[in-house]
């Protein structure tokens, strides 16, 4: 979806970037994260069966920066 909005959200996307690097903060909602367990295998009664896998802002993956 990005991709077919880039002519439209390109340059307020640009505008964030630089003022979370430049402050060293993201946006409260980047920061949130729907977390939902997906099964592994064996028992589906048994908790420790499932991973935990959490979807985030896609444009917040895009700037996270691995030391």
């Amino acid at each position: 979806m990005l991709v077919e909005l880039v002519e439209e959200i390109s340059e307020v996307v640009a505008i964030m970037y630089n003022k979370s690097l430049t402050t060293g903060d993201i946006p409260n909602d980047w920061k949130l994260a729907n977390v939902t367990p997906v099964f592994k295998k064996g028992s589906k009664s048994n908790p420790s069966n499932y991973r935990p896998v959490s979807l985030t802002v896609n444009l917040c993956k895009i700037l996270e920066v691995k030391p």
